[in-house]
Order: C-alpha cells, then sequence, then structure tokens
C-alpha cells in the first residue's frame, strides 16, 4: 500500500477526520493533512502497513539493541556510532537511509539534502504554497513530508533486521515501541564542538560560532514538532553522553560496555 493510500486509510479509519472528509475537495484535504502533520502520532501511523497487526518482530537471534543516536552538532555522534556498530560488528546508517529514501521517492538525493531534518513551514505559508488545483493531493504534501514519511518506514524496517546504528532522524521516537531499542543523546561544551567542527567539517573559524547554533536549533525543532517531545530531555534516552569529557573513543568504549552488558528484553507471546 502507498504512502497515500495508507494516509487516506488513516483518515477513513477515525471518526473525527471522517467528518472533515465529507464533501471535501482537493483543497480540504490539504487543511486535513496539514491537521495529521501538526499531530506527530498520526505520521507514526501513517507508516504503519496495519496498526493491528504492528508487532515489533525484531530478530530472535538478536545479541544486540537497536542503538539510535541524537546528537548535538560538533559532538562527534555520526563518527561514535561509527565506532560502535564497528566494535559490535553491526550495520552503521546515517547518510545510508537518505540514499533510500531517494531510490524510492525517485527524487534525487541533492534535492533532499536540504529538506533532511528541516521543520515544515507555517500553515498559511505551505497551504499558500501547495494548493495549486492542477496538482493532486499527494504532489502537494511538502517534500519535507514526504522524506520524512520516507524515512520513517526505512528506518522500521532496517530495526526490523536486526542489530543495528541509526544516527538522527527521530530514530529513538520512532522505535519507541521496539523493546530493543537503545537511545543514545550525544553533547559536549561549545568549546569543543566548535574546535571539533573547524578540525573536521571544514568549518572556517570565522563561521563556526554562528553555524553550531543554527544547525543545533534546526535539529532541536525537526525533532519537537515530529515527535511532540523535548530533544533535550533526558528522559527520551539510554544514556547521555558528554563527548567533550569522555572523547569521542572513550564515548564509544562506554557504549559498546552497556551494550554487551544490555539484558534481553522480555517480549510477552504473540497471542
Amino acid at each position: 500500500m502507498g504512502d497515500l493510500a495508507k494516509m487516506q486509510k488513516i483518515l477513513i479509519d477515525n471518526v473525527f477526520f471522517v467528518k472533515l472528509l465529507i464533501f471535501c475537495t482537493d483543497c480540504d484535504i490539504m487543511i486535513v493533512w496539514f491537521c495529521i502533520r501538526a499531530c506527530p502520532e498520526y505520521i507514526h501511523k501513517l507508516t504503519a502497513a496495519d496498526r493491528k497487526n504492528d508487532k515489533v518482530r525484531g530478530n530472535e537471534s538478536m545479541k544486540h539493541p537497536i542503538i539510535t543516536i541524537e546528537r548535538e552538532y560538533g559532538s562527534g555522534g555520526s563518527v561514535i556510532g561509527k565506532l560502535i556498530a564497528d566494535s559490535l560488528g553491526i550495520p552503521f546508517y546515517n547518510h545510508e537511509i537518505l540514499e533510500m529514501a531517494s531510490e524510492r521517492l525517485g527524487i534525487p538525493i541533492e534535492k533532499l539534502e536540504g529538506a533532511e531534518e528541516s521543520s515544515p513551514k507555517s500553515f498559511l505559508y505551505a497551504l499558500l504554497m501547495n494548493s495549486n488545483p492542477a496538482r493532486t493531493m499527494e504532489d502537494n504534501i511538502p517534500v519535507s513530508d514526504k522524506l520524512y514519511i520516507t524515512e520513517t518506514q526505512i528506518i522500521r524496517e532496517l530495526a526490523e533486521q536486526g542489530s543495528c546504528v541509526i544516527v538522527g532522524r527521530c530514530a529513538n521516537w520512532i522505535l519507541r515501541e521496539n523493546p530493543y531499542r537503545f537511545a543514545l543523546f550525544m553533547y559536549a561544551p561549545r568549546t569543543f564542538r566548535m574546535q571539533y567542527a573547524s578540525q573536521n567539517y571544514n568549518v572556517p573559524a570565522k563561521d563556526v560560532d554562528t553555524i553550531l547554533p543554527r544547525i543545533d536549533n534546526r535539529r532541536e525543532k525537526f525533532y519537537n514538532i515530529n515527535t511532540g517531545g523535548n530533544w533535550h530531555d533526558k528522559g527520551n534516552y539510554a544514556m547521555c553522553l558528554n563527548t567533550g569529557l569522555l572523547g569521542i573513543e572513550g564515548a564509544a568504549k562506554i557504549v559498546v560496555s552497556a551494550v554487551e552488558h544490555y539484558p534481553e528484553p522480555d517480549i510477552p507471546a504473540a497471542e
């Protein structure tokens, strides 16, 4: 079932939206779409093939959990994730998820990079820009939303295949019902992150002071809007690590040690 069909099914299954859909034109449906977009739970439901049978299958031979990493810019979260994956011998996914989404959507990756981890425009702006009656409903959905929906499905599929490390993209929230999830948040003092960004991301020293808060704010807003939660809430994570204090390799080793002692989750038997 395509993403559009899934969305329509959810609308029909919900009494509130059935009332909204009566006598709807394409423009009216766009309004309904933005109502859904404002409620992260419906994006979560949208990507499930069937919520009644949406059980975490996982890999019965899984020895390690599914590690998700949210990170402040310049904290080294992506590099740490790769070190963790290599140490545990499990797949690592970061930019690879964007590549998969590009292939599924049929949109060049260059056009998607700017839409990834970006927050949607205001309701009125998006409605004015996207309510062209000559376009289909699916065409009217913003690219950033199409990308988020597609990446959400990809993240679930990767998690079902077994242990892995996934960086960013609200993965800890998307997989919050998965008993194997092991969520991490990487942070560091501003001075450490500024130096790390200059040395590793080729960011000019004169620009790093403005780039660092801009990217952090973008990531935080993206997470908060899509999840309805708080990016910095430590309750969202199993571990929050100060990489400036621990070092990149030190943080990775701590996580590997914790994961190796991770207890097998108690999953109720299927009825």
